[in-house]
């Protein structure tokens, strides 16, 4: 047999593929196999029908044969054998007989189930012929029929997973509507509603499933994100999407109303196909605003809602657009006032800075104000406060706020949100100096709310340098009492501070730099109870007096107090300047501060004082003697440099990141 393989060979290789083939049928039937008779291939397997059902391949191949062979003759794993039968396959290959040669590697595989061969010749051929999931079939059936074996056993073994592998990753995904109903829904569920649409078009399986009325919760989000390259759904779309939903919708985002083409119509076909909304979010208006459908019931679960109405004319915001029936915005939010949890509005109404129209939010628990443009009228932050008597999270951005006609709260300044336990404000950047007194003063006041002690966590964006003038004592005060700013019990007498700020976890500060000894008198007890975990330090503005960097080295020294303190685990530290070329730690004192905090893995840093390349000696200074430092954000160093910087970072397991620190909002809270 091997001398007539051999024989065969030599003249597949002067491409005389008939001779070749009469060679390898010779050796073929001279196998002890055949008992000296005619061996026929099996006719009575069909892998690939057996394959298109998922079935086992392998099976197929050693169950006993229906017809005449399979009662003649047995399986045969004769090395020569089924060497003759796949070198005649390959010969049908090289003469573009594909179909003889698929018969061949058929039959190598009915003959031994166990070898590679059968699977490695088999699945060449219907690769060849462009049926390539058959092919990884046939691949993944072999190694399974030897997966008793290790790969590096066998070089033909070898081959077979070399052979799949790039095959796996486009047939080994399954269609997910075979999983169970329960898998379908949390997968799908994952995904936002313009992915969800497109998964309509995928079959109609899918189509079918995904629109089946278990399945309309999946609709229930209709969330739509700014997308350049999206087209703005029709009417008839959104009609479609609420019948899906089982007109059950109970969120609505619109993060862009103008490239969604945002008009009356689909507000009012959106908002009346969700009867159980929750959460209305809409972003700017254009030249308008709309009106809001009326209905008995129609907004009765609504929790959340925030409109950006701004649109460079203070007042245009709210104008509406055409005429019909339904609630302007004031309006509309009247309507709901007694269900809103979460309120957030990007165009202050007018009506409400005159002291009109604040109607009372019994459950209002985060509130988010914020204008763009100036000069505005101050907010009556007071007149809010007695509005909103659950209220937990407030944000006020480029709002001045007023603190006029304090002895209307006298009698209920000790009621006045007691529940509030986060106070971001940031204030505006311009407006008369008057304007901005009385605004420093109300969020003096605002922090002085129970002494501070509800708050958790207080983020403020002041441009004020507090060194020694006329301001020193505001937003944070050590003083006695508040009859300064005018405020005084029901009978008359001082309100006396206590301690101040038990259960603050956060103070983040912008461009506000207090002074070191009285924010101790403040802040040391709370520090010292364990729970603030997140500090910002601002260095005042540079001083001409005195050399370079002195001034800040003093500036740090104050803050000794809080060195070393375990619940410290992120600080801020902006605006500071140090000696030009420190050659001592006294010239450079900021690493060992930070150092001495041994569970500190946050750090913010910022300072338009130093040029990037020195900025950059600060930070590695920083690293070098940090061992649980995981985070550095700054805003200094970019380009090409921060490359450098990055790299040098990986070497000390620290990540440095462009830019500030995040925000959230809003705000998670300790229970």
């Amino acid at each position: 047999m091997e001398g007539l393989i051999d024989q065969g060979s030599d003249y597949y290789a002067v491409k005389k593929y008939e001779h070749a083939l009469k060679e390898f049928t010779r050796a073929m039937n001279l196998c002890p196999c055949t008992r000296g008779m005619k061996r026929k291939r099996c006719s009575c397997k069909d892998f690939e029908s057996v394959a298109s059902k998922d079935g086992s391949i392998f099976n197929e191949a050693m169950c006993a044969c229906e017809c005449d062979v399979g009662k003649t003759f047995n399986k045969c794993d004769n090395p020569l054998h089924i060497k003759a039968l796949d070198y005649r396959a390959a010969t049908f290959e090289a003469m573009k007989e594909l179909g003889r040669a698929k018969k061949d590697a058929e039959w190598m595989l009915e003959l031994a189930p166990r070898l590679p061969d059968g699977y490695l010749r088999l699945g060449k051929v219907v690769r060849l012929q462009k049926n390539t999931e058959f092919a990884w079939k046939i691949y993944s059936a072999g190694i399974n029929a030897n997966k008793d074996k290790a790969m590096s056993s066998s070089q033909k073994l070898q081959k077979l997973y070399d052979a799949r592998q790039p095959l796996q990753l486009r047939f080994r995904r399954k269609d997910p509507m075979c999983l169970p109903f329960e898998i379908v829904h949390l997968i799908f569920s994952r995904l936002d509603i313009v992915e969800l649409t497109r998964c309509l078009h995928v079959s109609r399986t899918w189509k079918r499933t995904l629109e089946v009325r278990g399945n309309s919760n999946l609709w229930t989000s209709l969330i739509f994100l700014h997308h350049a390259r999206l087209q703005p759904p029709s009417n008839f779309a959104l009609q479609k999407l609420l019948t899906r939903a089982g007109r059950d919708v109970r969120h609505i985002v619109i993060e862009d109303p103008s490239r969604f083409q945002l008009n009356q119509q689909k507000l009012t076909t959106l908002l009346l196909g969700s009867r159980n909304l929750q959460r209305l979010e809409l972003g700017p208006a254009t030249d308008f605003y709309w009106l809001f459908p009326k209905g008995p019931g129609l907004y009765k679960d609504l929790r959340h809602v925030s409109m950006d109405s701004y649109n460079n004319l203070e007042h245009r915001g709210w104008h509406l657009q055409g005429r019909g029936v339904g609630y302007g915005p004031i309006d509309f939010i009247k309507s709901i006032a007694g269900t809103l949890e979460r309120l957030e509005l990007v165009g202050v109404p007018t009506s409400w800075c005159q002291r009109q129209d604040v109607v009372d939010f019994p459950n209002l628990k985060v509130l988010r104000l914020e204008h763009k443009s100036v000069p505005q009228v101050s907010f009556p932050i007071f007149v809010m406060a007695s509005k909103t008597p659950r209220l937990e999270q407030l944000c006020l951005k480029n709002v001045h706020i007023d603190n006029h006609q304090l002895h209307e709260w006298k009698d209920i300044w000790d009621t006045l949100w007691n529940h509030l336990k986060v106070l971001v404000f940031f204030m505006p950047d311009s407006g008369p100096v008057a304007q901005s007194h009385n605004t420093l003063a109300a969020v003096t006041l605002l922090t002085s709310l129970n002494f501070g002690n509800d708050f958790q966590h207080i983020d403020l964006e002041v441009p004020w340098t507090n060194d020694g003038g006329p301001v020193t004592d505001e937003v944070f005060t050590d003083t006695a009492d508040l009859s300064r700013y005018g405020l005084m019990d029901a009978v008359g007498d001082p309100i006396l501070r206590r301690d101040q700020f038990q259960n603050m976890r956060t103070i983040r500060l912008k461009a506000f730099s207090h002074v070191p000894a009285k924010m101790r008198r403040i802040f040391d007890e709370t520090v010292r109870n364990g729970k603030l975990h997140t500090f910002d330090i601002v260095f005042p503005l540079q001083s001409f007096e005195g050399p370079m960097g002195q001034q800040d080295v003093e500036h740090l020294k104050g803050y000794d107090w809080l060195r070393g303190h375990e619940s410290i685990r992120c600080l801020g530290m902006s605006r500071f300047r140090f000696k030009e070329y420190p050659r001592s730690d006294d010239d450079l004192p900021l690493p060992n501060f930070l150092a001495s905090f041994p569970n500190l893995e946050t750090l913010s840093l910022s300072s338009e004082e130093y040029s990037p390349e020195e900025f950059c000696t600060v930070i590695e200074a920083i690293m070098k003697v940090m061992r649980h430092l995981k985070t550095i954000y700054q805003d200094r160093v970019n380009g090409a440099l921060m490359d450098q910087l990055q790299k040098l970072a990986e070497g000390y397991g620290v990540q440095v990141i462009w830019g500030e620190r995040p925000r959230e909002w809003p705000v998670p809270l300790d229970e």
